[in-house]
């Protein structure tokens, strides 16, 4: 049985489309006018620049739902969306620097690959983080439970 979101967070959700998607044109925006884009051909500033995209994109639900709204989730199955997104939003951006001080060492390094090769290990790094929180989340979840009483 699939147990859908309530009203409100669809409601959310779409405003946070709309928060994510003002972020992200003012990102690039920004990039792109006072940056010159030619250096992005090397994989630590093409990293720097594309990056972030994974943090700005659960960034709008995360500022509506807790900066906006301040609205308390009461559906269970809204907070553990919000929960989720949570868990991704922290993820990128620890995944993001991960991934960057790696790039600093192997550029110091005087290592050179593909900066497309960049992207996908460092959405690789982000979803490594992501699944590690995952777990930590789940056995803490399960600690409580256990400490409760229930089992």
């Amino acid at each position: 049985m699939i147990k859908l979101v309530s009203e409100y967070y669809k409601n959310a959700t779409g405003w946070g489309v709309v928060i994510m998607f003002i972020i992200l044109i003012f990102y690039l925006g920004v990039n792109l006018l006072f940056f010159n884009p030619a250096p992005y051909s090397a994989p630590l500033p093409f990293w720097v620049f594309w990056g972030p995209t994974a943090l700005i994109s659960q960034s709008g639900l995360f500022i509506y739902l807790n900066l906006i709204s301040r609205k308390e989730l009461t559906d269970a199955e809204d907070k553990k969306k919000s929960h989720e997104n949570y868990l991704v939003l922290i993820s990128s951006f620890i995944g993001f620097f991960i991934w960057l001080i790696v790039l600093v060492i192997l550029t110091l390094a005087h290592l050179n690959f593909n900066i497309y090769l960049s992207i996908f290990c460092g959405a690789a790094v982000i979803y490594i983080v992501l699944q590690i929180f995952r777990v930590i989340d789940a056995k803490r979840n399960e600690n409580a439970i256990t400490r409760s009483g229930m089992f």
